[in-house]
């Protein structure tokens, strides 16, 4: 079932959408992925994380000595161009939405602030919740007795709180602030769920909201441009995609044999393994004992399942929906983190990110010292549209 805002002007034929979209890089809480050389060497000149607020509210977290914080300014210093989002995992911290004017809220606001401050004339875009639909008590994603819902009346508070601050983008002008981050909306309990009713409504209605962030891990490519599709039935302004994958359908490969396919037979006898050894087996065997780019450019072309040209597919489809920045998984960890890998083990029971990003320490080894290794296409892919994109470059200055 579609359903459509009653605001005049909302609909756009997609031909006038459409326009480059600039792909950057996306690396959640973990700022300090934010390496220079590998930054320098993608020719990233976006990038996307996020702040996980509770930790700063309730925690050890200070704006003022954060490492990871300071890593992203060091970015937006190189002059590249950075999305921040605030990550209000309350579900996790088993927490309400504060009422409104509690000492609780404005102790929320005053740290948002003090951000921002931090942030004044570096961040490019700044988006007031990461997925909120997964985060939130669901008492608050739902209509109270007044007919509100609590965690949409608290992103108004937020956004009219932020919007009096007057912080700058880089460029000098007012820093745009962007509503989501919209999750899973190919589907129809989402689309009609109050709270994402109410912060579309939000979106669309209020001149403050510059736009509208949305995820879209999906099964499949028809998966995506349902949701894009919904979304722009729904919302005119811009449209940025701030994580992506096809991490799911990755998720159900993991209790496959490689050897399911006759590449993969071939791949399995090559290298002297089982071809009834599982996905989730061969990947935790390769943390272990790291490969070469080659082997693993190869284990994943006698894949069936894995997608290689995902990335240019979904920038077809992104730039088709007038998405206008796009940031996809970095990187695995830093070298300090991999070499803790004792402590890492791949799960079936979660999704496997870790087969996604541009960097993979965490497989494979250096093609050289002092070199991170790269994944198969989806580099070449993103360094490709680096280059085409109108802003690709980081400023000299």
């Amino acid at each position: 079932m579609s359903i459509r805002l009653a605001v005049p002007g909302i609909w756009l034929a997609m031909s006038s959408l459409a326009g480059a979209v600039e792909i950057g890089a996306n690396v959640n809480e973990g700022l300090l992925l934010l390496e220079r050389p590998l930054l320098d060497a993608s020719h990233t000149s976006w990038v996307r994380g996020f702040v996980p607020a509770l930790a700063f509210t309730q925690g050890p977290r200070r704006v003022e000595t954060d490492e990871g914080l300071a890593r992203m300014l060091e970015a937006a210093r190189d002059g590249r161009r950075v999305i921040l989002s605030l990550k209000w995992n309350l579900k996790a911290g088993n927490c309400r939405v504060p009422a409104p004017d509690s000492d609780t809220e404005r102790a929320w606001f005053e740290w948002v602030a003090r951000l921002l401050a931090a942030c004044d004339g570096r961040l490019s875009i700044f988006v007031l919740a990461n997925e909120p639909m997964i985060d939130t008590m669901p008492e608050d994603l739902e209509a109270g007795p007044d007919g509100v819902v609590p965690f949409a009346r608290f992103t108004e508070r937020l956004l009219a709180r932020v919007s009096e601050l007057g912080v700058k983008e880089r460029d000098g002008k007012p820093l745009p602030l962007y509503l989501g981050a919209f999750t899973r909306l190919q589907a129809e309990p989402v689309q009609t769920s109050p709270a994402v009713r109410a912060l579309l409504d939000l979106s669309v209605r209020d001149s403050r909201v510059a736009g509208v962030d949305v995820h879209l891990h999906n099964r499949t490519l028809d998966e995506t441009r349902a949701a894009l599709e919904f979304l722009r039935s729904q919302v005119a302004k811009p449209v940025i995609v701030t994580e992506f994958s096809l991490v799911w359908r990755y998720k159900a490969a993991l209790k496959q044999p490689i050897g399911a396919s006759d590449k993969g037979r071939a791949f399995a006898e090559a290298h002297g393994l089982a071809p009834s050894m599982k996905v989730l087996d061969y990947l935790n065997h390769i943390v272990a004992s790291p490969i070469s780019q080659e082997e693993w450019r190869a284990f994943l072309a006698s894949q069936p399942w894995y997608v290689p040209d995902y990335l240019s597919k979904m920038a077809d489809i992104m730039r088709e929906h007038g998405v206008s920045v796009a940031a996809y998984s970095f990187s695995q960890g830093t070298e300090q983190m991999v070499a803790r890998k004792e402590r890492i083990k791949i799960s079936a029971d979660q999704p496997p990110y870790g087969l996604n990003p541009l960097f993979v320490r965490l497989f494979c080894k250096p093609p050289a010292p002092g070199v991170a290794p790269v994944n198969a296409w989806v580099f070449d892919d993103y360094v490709r549209l680096q280059a085409s994109a109108p802003d690709s470059r980081p400023s000299t200055e």
